[in-house]
């Protein structure tokens, strides 16, 4: 992995962030968050571009998606949830997020009216829009009765949450099948969460689901459309962080499965090193977090970003998606959650002034709305 010089302490855990915050402005104009990429490898060694990706994975894989891949709004939903609510550019990704509607449901390819909606993008959406004060709450009630309905009374999982609705009640959207994903089942309570509390009756299938994919050691596969077991960890951390009935069922498995992935060693990309953290900060994990902060202000690039790996995959295909400015995103966020108040950070920057105490402070607070 291609570092930057290595910076240690709150300082240079305060500049990195600030470097990748420059970045992501300048990289995030009127249209909002660039494209995802796509690899045949989850460290992005051989990127594929979206415009030609379908070619490119013909030849590279031999097989054809089936679609020809148009600007996805994922990664803009994403943003809503991870940046600081303050940040200048939020109009666009909003209005990014929006051209991705369709009725209570968001979709993943905003331009493509075959490719159906899904309970990911739509919690996803949902709760990074809330968290910029664009959704009323009869909005929010809305977007979470059409996830309620996500869910199947038959096998294998029955009153679970699944990816794709059934209803058919799209008209030019082919079915997707019945699928399940516990990560995506985490965000879909998240969002239940912010519309309804504590939902224990409505998402008793669900929360179980999710429980038993983390006590049974499953996450450590990963999940269908998420390969690393660090996405896992950091939906449910997030989820009990906000909850506390979630805290109580989920909490003590999940500190013992975070603490025993961070026995095993840094993971090997940023990106999950940075959802790593996040995950410990959800759950009160101070061991070892300082070093892998540094670890992670030290894996910064010059240019202000961090690479690109898997933080998805396009069902069992072997698939990724990922950009900088999702790593980013999360290393950002995970730099900026515990920027500590006080005398540890310097007044300026010993080097040419820059940046109050008080920026920091207000930086980490922004992060953690």
């Amino acid at each position: 992995m291609a570092t930057a010089e290595p910076t240690r302490g709150p300082w240079g855990w305060y500049e990195a962030n600030r470097r990748g915050q420059d970045f992501l402005a300048a990289e995030l104009g009127v249209r909002g968050v660039p494209s995802a990429l796509l690899a045949v490898d989850r460290g992005f060694r051989h990127a594929l571009t979206t415009p030609a990706a379908r070619g490119e994975i013909a030849g590279a894989l031999g097989l054809d998606p089936g679609i020809d891949l148009a600007e996805e709004a994922f990664s803009a939903m994403l943003a809503l949830n991870h940046l600081p609510v303050s940040w200048p550019g939020a109009a666009a990704l909003v209005a990014q997020v929006r051209q991705a509607r369709w009725g209570y449901r968001y979709r993943y390819f905003p331009g493509m009216a075959g490719f159906a909606a899904d309970t990911d993008c739509t919690a996803v959406a949902v709760s990074g829009l809330r968290r910029h004060g664009v959704l009323t709450d009869c909005q929010l009630d809305m977007f979470a009765r059409e996830l309620l309905l996500a869910a199947t009374a038959e096998e294998p999982h029955p009153g679970v949450a699944m990816v794709y609705w059934e209803d058919d009640a799209e008209p030019h959207a082919s079915g997707r099948g019945r699928k399940h994903d516990p990560v995506v089942c985490a965000n879909v309570l998240y969002t239940l969460h912010l519309a309804y509390g504590h939902p224990a009756g409505l998402a008793e299938p669900t929360l179980g689901y999710v429980h038993h994919h983390l006590v049974s050691g499953g996450f450590l596969a990963g999940t269908r459309y998420y390969p690393s077991p660090d996405v896992f960890l950091h939906a449910v951390a997030r989820l009990c962080a906000m909850c506390r009935q979630c805290a109580d069922r989920f909490s003590a498995p999940l500190r013992r499965a975070v603490a025993s992935e961070c026995r095993r060693g840094p993971p090997e990309h940023a990106l999950e090193l940075a959802l790593r953290t996040l995950a410990a900060d959800h759950l009160d994990l101070r061991a070892g977090q300082p070093s892998r902060r540094d670890r992670l202000a030290a894996a910064q690039l010059p240019d202000g970003s961090w690479p690109a790996s898997a933080y998805f995959r396009l069902g069992r295909s072997p698939l990724f998606v990922g950009s900088p400015h999702l790593t980013t995103l999360f290393a950002t966020h995970a730099l900026a959650t515990q920027l500590p108040s006080g005398a540890s950070i310097p007044d300026h920057d010993p080097r040419d002034g820059r940046a109050s105490r008080d920026t920091a402070c207000r930086t980490r607070e922004e992060h953690r709305a």
